[in-house]
């Protein structure tokens, strides 16, 4: 007799916890839905902030529409000055560094030459792998072309050897997407 009421306290409780989690991801849906489209916005106009940043105001944007892309290329993009000469590339790339993907906007000119590296976003660990972030690292990629090789043309960040492992994999990828856009133009 005693076992039956256990059995209806464990049947109770589950229902309980069923009926919670079944609100919480219908809120959550809901949430998402009606979010969903400013999220979107928001990524749009970060991208479009990190280009100007590389290019200067009085930009137009053209995204390139091609398969053959490989990791960590996200999008590639073609930069026009306001009377529509072409600038070059930015490219998103989003390679994974030590605690996450950082993601990245790479200048290319139009000789196919690294213009500059903004990270957008990055989760890697505060002080150590966000340097990789920071000028003293990202400097070291301007005007450089060609396969660029860690301790070798660049100097990775001390202490943070695969963020800059990835950091250099989305530049070095970055370009060769820009060289593979101009040869299919």
């Amino acid at each position: 007799m005693e076992k039956k009421f256990d059995i209806l306290y464990f049947l109770r409780i589950a229902g309980v916890l069923l009926i919670i989690c079944a609100l919480s991801a219908a809120l959550l849906a809901t949430v998402n839905y009606f979010t969903a489209d400013r999220i979107k916005a928001n990524n749009e106009a970060r991208m479009k902030e990190s280009i100007v940043r590389i290019f200067g105001d009085s930009i137009e944007i053209e995204k390139v529409e091609s398969d053959s892309f490989e990791s960590p290329i996200k999008d590639v993009y073609k930069v026009f000055s306001a009377d529509k000469t072409m600038l070059g590339y930015a490219v998103n790339a989003v390679p994974t560094g030590f605690k996450g993907d950082i993601e990245m906007m790479v200048g290319v000119t139009y000789a196919g030459k690294c213009k500059s590296v903004e990270i957008i976003s990055m989760s890697e660990t505060p002080g150590v792998g966000t340097k990789v972030g920071e000028s003293d690292f990202l400097d070291q990629y301007h005007n450089k072309s060609g396969e660029l090789v860690l301790k070798d043309n660049i100097q990775p960040v001390a202490g943070a050897t695969i963020s800059s492992r990835a950091v250099n994999l989305a530049v070095n990828e970055s370009l060769k997407a820009v060289e593979v856009v101009r040869n299919e133009a």
